[in-house]
């Protein structure tokens, strides 16, 4: 009987600050990590087994804003956007919340990037009890 090998990780951040268009989003407080590795200076999770995961991120819109929140994956010195949510309505202080399921290799790397203008969490917290992350879990064993 093969062991199993349990992969899973959330990052998240404490404050309300805004992200600036174009830039990576950064999830700079680890929760849990098992497994794999996060890098809390450019926010890049890095795997270190092979397998299909789903993963998921959210965060806040602010004011009416168009922005767009991209899960990016680097292989190889390649990076390309696997995932995108791009949301046009005209609430503000919505929570955007998205998730895939993707085959990773082993030294792949994913990072949450924006197009638009986003919010961290609409108060900022005191406690390790936070609303919005970026998670991660294996599901193949």
């Amino acid at each position: 009987m093969t062991e199993r090998t349990e992969v899973r990780f959330k990052i998240y951040n404490k404050t309300n600050n805004t992200v600036s268009a174009n830039s990576v989003i950064p999830f700079n407080e680890v929760d849990f990590n098992v497994g794999g590795l996060y890098d809390i200076s450019t926010y890049i999770y890095t795997f270190l087994v092979a397998g299909t995961y789903m993963i998921g991120e959210s965060h806040n819109k602010i004011e009416t804003n168009q922005g767009e929140l991209q899960f990016r994956l680097l292989r190889g010195g390649i990076t390309r956007i696997i995932s995108r949510v791009h949301n046009t309505n005209g609430f503000s202080d919505e929570t955007l919340n998205s998730c895939l399921i993707y085959k990773f290799l082993v030294e792949d790397k994913i990072f949450c990037f924006t197009g638009g203008i986003v919010k961290m969490n609409n108060f900022a917290y005191t406690t390790n009890d936070i609303y919005n992350s970026f998670w991660g879990i294996r599901l193949d064993y």
